[in-house]
């Protein structure tokens, strides 16, 4: 399927990207920019950013202006806080590319609303009551390219709702960076599906990967709602700071919280991970760390095991 080979792409750019091995990546990335004609966004961005860490800055202002040219734009809050694009901070060039992203991303940003899909299981009956899974996509991604990796869960009896975030990343590109407002949308929809489906009272499992792993353990799991959500599965999260969890973990004790954590064993927050789960050991909350060899901050082509694996987990008292 296509999300997963432009996955692999993603996967072992980034890999080579933290291994500081720049040219090779450089040299993924040119092969994913001509493979993958509709996600240009994404793959104009990766050579940008290498170009520039590898000193060719011009080449770097080239395709972010050709780039732009073509209808690509990218938000202009990634690209102020992209550390890869120092080198091109005051060149004039860069600072009309800031222009023009940032009067695209305004106009489309007045337009944008949260959306969710929506799957049932088979022989779905409305007279029965269901667990439902939230997956919450990627920072950069849509609910329509991330929903493809849960749909195992309909054979378990579960409904699917993939909310898609209000806030724009960059063409049919969203992300989360907004907690507060990203925690209010997902809330919305949740509260909307339970009053017009049964769903099984404590039936709700939180999943997310990347940016919706933080927002799923955060500011839903860990946090108080209204709904008191107490189960997630975060795929390759990426934690930065673990001292911010931590006074966090005693209110997930005390509402129950339990969670299953998926990390790549070449993610470059893998340390973090592992830290942060030590925490949980430490203060009691329950967990299952998998760290599966090889992977990359991505999904594992084999995902339909781990899910298995993490319901399995989640739904053993």
């Amino acid at each position: 399927m296509e999300h997963e080979d432009l996955a692999e792409y993603r996967n072992k750019v980034y890999e080579l990207y933290f291994q500081g091995r720049y040219s090779e990546a450089l040299e993924i990335a040119e092969k994913a920019y001509a493979q993958f004609k509709d996600k240009i966004s994404e793959t104009s961005y990766w050579l940008a950013c290498l170009n520039s860490v590898l000193h060719k800055e011009d080449k770097a202002i080239e395709i972010l202006t050709n780039s732009l040219d073509d209808d690509v734009w990218w938000s202009p809050k990634t690209l102020e806080g992209e550390k890869d694009l120092d080198p091109l901070r005051n060149r004039e060039e860069f600072i009309r590319i800031m222009g023009r992203c940032r009067k695209i991303f305004e106009e489309k940003q007045r337009e944008s609303r949260p959306e969710r899909l929506v799957f049932y299981p088979d022989k779905f009956d409305p007279e029965e009551k269901y667990p439902l899974l939230v997956a919450l996509h990627r920072g950069g991604d849509n609910a329509e390219e991330f929903c493809k990796y849960w749909q195992h869960v309909l054979k378990r009896g579960y409904i699917l709702l993939v909310p898609q975030s209000s806030q724009l990343y960059g063409p049919n590109a969203y992300c989360w960076s907004d907690w507060e407002k990203a925690r209010d949308e997902v809330m919305k929809h949740i509260i909307e599906m339970k009053e017009k489906h049964n769903v099984i009272e404590g039936g709700i499992v939180v999943a997310g990967a990347s940016q919706g792993a933080s927002l799923g353990i955060v500011d839903l799991v860990l946090e108080d709602t209204a709904l008191n959500l107490s189960r997630f599965i975060a795929v390759v999260p990426p934690i930065d700071d673990v001292l911010f969890f931590i006074p966090l973990l005693k209110n997930g004790i005390r509402k129950g919280a339990k969670g299953y954590i998926l990390a790549g064993e070449k993610d470059n927050f893998i340390k973090n991970t592992e830290d942060l789960c030590s925490e949980m050991e430490k203060a009691g909350l329950p967990y299952k760390l998998t760290v599966v060899k090889g992977l990359g901050h991505g999904f594992p082509s084999d995902f339909d095991v781990y899910l298995d694996e993490a319901l399995d987990y989640l739904e053993a008292k």
